[in-house]
């Protein structure tokens, strides 16, 4: 629809101009004419009692004028119909939006999850068709994520119960659905597949510069791998990651805000490795990570404000290997390192100020030998340190 749009503007602006060229050209044309039937000379040859030269410009002009006005009567005449005919089809397209988002959405809440599968491609197709109305597409497929999920039923459980009651005056029947949906995490997947897929550089229509709000959503076993987020704000307060990993590896986050302030992840893996974080404001601040492995190796953290402050990591192990904090300031405030194994090991912090205040390591080994961390900054969990360096008894 733009695209006409713009060629057929074009093609009245071109057509404008040419009427322009024309009418000049016209009256040059009808000057020559006239000298020639009047005073059969050439208009600079005109002189004496014969036919001025301005007498038959006037005319000429006079003839031009009387074409210019029938031409310009015909382009306002197609103006006038392309501008008929283009409300005519803008209220076309939107209908024909209005019925394909409506059949979409009406697909996503069905009951089988082969129509709810539908209904995710059929709104991924809208929002590649429909530019304008991408981000609208978008949010509906993020909703879907943020709706209540009580997993999958329980091997045997039915869909539907139907009771039936038998009363004196005839059979009423009664149909109760159960909480569980079949299928579930298929759809989830497939929603968080499909925008991944418009999220990596070699996508045909990438959705990379939308807002992307999973605030709350139940996502199992998610994979945003290699996804480019550059979007005004992404947010993932309060997200639930589980299942057997979560992958956020090569991750780009480079909008105004990125926020996962009070996520959790229990999923077996949990991998930032490679991430990147330049937004303003990069936020972890109540995140709990306690899945088996939680990994940030080789993360470069440049926002002006990266956040972890009241974190909790109590998975087997957690890694910042390698992690670049090279932001204004990086918070740890009285985040809580329990799992077995915690790793900083060639970690950098080169911003301006880095606060591991209250922050407690089960390995304090690591977090001082790998981080170099003030041991002031420490409280101290049951690991005792190396004698190197005492425990601080005032902490």
């Amino acid at each position: 629809m733009p695209d006409r749009e713009t060629a057929d503007a074009g093609g009245l602006s071109r057509a404008t101009v040419r009427t322009a060229v024309g009418l000049f050209f016209g009256a040059v044309a009808a000057w020559m004419v006239i000298s020639g039937l009047l005073a059969r000379r050439w208009p600079w040859q005109l002189y004496g009692d014969q036919a001025s030269q301005s007498d038959v410009l006037k005319l000429a002009l006079g003839v031009v004028a009387a074409g210019g006005a029938a031409i310009a009567l015909v382009v306002n005449y197609r103006r006038q119909q392309h501008l008929e005919r283009d409300d005519v089809g803008k209220r076309d397209q939107i209908r024909l939006f209005t019925e394909r988002f409506g059949a979409a959405a009406a697909q996503l809440g069905g009951d089988r999850p082969a129509v709810r599968l539908a209904g995710v491609y059929a709104m991924a197709a809208l929002a590649d068709e429909w530019s304008t109305r991408r981000q609208q597409c978008v949010d509906v497929l993020c909703g879907y994520l943020r709706l209540p999920y009580t997993g999958e039923p329980p091997l045997g459980h039915p869909e539907l119960v139907v009771e039936q009651r038998h009363y004196a005056g005839g059979t009423i029947q009664r149909t109760e659905t159960t909480t569980h949906q079949t299928g579930e995490i298929q759809v989830r997947q497939a929603i968080v597949d499909t925008i991944r897929q418009h999220l990596r550089a070699n996508a045909e229509q990438s959705w990379s510069d939308l807002t992307f709000d999973f605030t709350g959503a139940t996502l199992v076993n998610a994979s945003f791998s290699g996804a480019t987020f550059s979007g005004e704000r992404t947010w993932f307060d309060g997200a639930k990651f589980s299942g057997d990993y979560t992958l956020f590896t090569g991750v780009a986050f480079s909008g105004d805000r990125t926020w996962f302030a009070g996520a959790t992840f229990s999923s077996g893996r949990t991998w930032f490795d490679g991430a990147t974080f330049s937004s303003e404001d990069t936020v972890f601040e109540g995140a709990e990570f306690f899945g088996e492995d939680t990994m940030f190796d080789g993360a470069v953290f440049s926002s002006e404000q990266t956040w972890f402050a009241g974190a909790r990591f109590s998975g087997d192990s957690t890694s910042f290997a390698g992690a670049e904090f090279v932001g204004d300031n990086a918070w740890f405030d009285d985040a809580r390192f329990s799992g077995k194994h915690t790793s900083f090991d060639g970690a950098t912090f080169s911003g301006e100020f880095e606060s591991f205040r209250d922050s407690a390591f089960t390995d304090v080994d690591d977090a001082l030998h790998e981080a170099r961390i003030s041991p002031q900054e420490i409280r101290w969990g049951p690991v005792p340190s190396r004698s190197a360096w005492p425990p601080d008894s005032s902490a």
